[in-house]
């Protein structure tokens, strides 16, 4: 993300495309991002949030590069501040792609759908 490497999860059951933590948004930086981010509010397993959306400069993902993506900036005590991970990759973007998990070789990989 904007060049540095950053730990995901990835999550079939989000329905947005990218979430970062509040860990993540403090250790690359981003905190300006979040000030001029629209406020969001939505209800999940943690109960009602109330977090931020908005745009960071780049997401690479494999061979794939989103420019200016819409992400959303998970506040604190949302129930995400000790998460291990720094982005979450939901369906949103996943719905685009097969994605193959290869657990012995540690490897993810994603290939872009072919329209049927």
């Amino acid at each position: 993300m904007n060049g540095q490497r950053i730990t995901a999860n990835l999550d079939t059951g989000s329905n947005g495309s990218f979430q970062l933590t509040p860990a993540a948004v403090a250790k690359r930086g981003l905190e300006a991002h979040v000030a001029q981010a629209e406020v969001s509010r939505s209800v999940g397993f943690n109960g009602a949030t109330e977090n931020r959306r908005g745009t960071v400069g780049n997401i690479t993902v494999g061979a794939f590069s989103i420019e200016a993506p819409q992400v959303v900036f998970y506040g604190r005590a949302t129930g995400r501040d000790d998460e291990r991970w720094g982005v979450r990759i939901g369906n949103t973007l996943l719905q685009d792609f097969v994605v193959t998990i290869d657990d012995r070789a540690k490897r993810v990989t994603l290939e872009k759908s072919r329209a049927e």
